[in-house]
């Protein structure tokens, strides 16, 4: 189970993405969003992925 909280504490390690990152130009041209809304809405994403992924990762090394 550690190995799982390691996993889970890698993936929540990227809080804020920025326009070099591919999966940002994704979202922006697959949804048809510009790069000011992109932006504000793969940030939020991303910071909220993060958190919960370090919540997990800390509940799975406490409890395992």
């Amino acid at each position: 189970m550690q190995v799982v909280a390691i996993t889970l504490a890698t993936a929540g390690s990227v809080f804020a993405g920025h326009v070099n990152d591919s999966g940002f130009w994704l979202v922006g041209r697959l949804l048809g969003m510009d790069v000011k809304t992109t932006l504000m809405t793969w940030t939020v994403q991303q910071a909220l992925e993060s958190m919960v992924g370090f919540l997990l990762a800390g509940v799975v090394y406490l409890l395992f």
